[in-house]
């Protein structure tokens, strides 16, 4: 298996975090070669990613609405050159791009939520609603994430 961690930068959140437990996780596996890929590689994080040798690529996106269309063109480029066979996004912007990018290619794609509904903007739940059809499948870290996406 060939996963792609995906989330917007190296800041020090709670995704964050997960994310680099997972890809530590995952690389303990056999025959699992975790990447983790990021939108762009601000974030005091950065260095842990570095010291666990996980290998990792930067879209050098713009993390904002108007930064998404060269984020989907990015990212299907890297796909195309790592040989990435599933791609697991962690928040919104990562969650719209990677279902974007991936909507054409053999690459199979899954999102995490890390928060409730109601703590996104309303454009952000519309893009993630519109592009959810797009998306293999959903994993919610609490019952409480769950029950607020009684739609997904």
């Amino acid at each position: 298996m060939r996963p792609a961690l995906f989330m917007n930068d190296f800041h020090t959140g709670g995704a964050e975090r997960l994310v680099l437990d997972l890809a530590m996780e995952m690389s303990r596996g056999q025959n699992v070669n975790p990447r983790v890929i990021v939108g762009n590689q601000e974030g005091a994080l950065r260095t842990e990613f570095e010291r666990a040798e996980i290998p990792w690529d930067s879209l050098d996106a713009n993390i904002s609405p108007k930064g998404i269309p060269a984020a989907v063109r990015s990212l299907r480029r890297t796909l195309s050159n790592t040989n990435v066979n599933l791609v697991h996004s962690h928040l919104p912007f990562s969650h719209v791009v990677s279902r974007v990018a991936t909507a054409r290619l053999s690459v199979h794609n899954v999102s995490t939520y890390h928060n409730v509904r109601n703590h996104k903007t309303l454009p952000r739940r519309i893009a993630e609603r519109t592009t959810r059809p797009q998306t293999d499948g959903i994993v919610c870290v609490s019952d409480c994430v769950r029950q607020s996406y009684p739609d997904a």
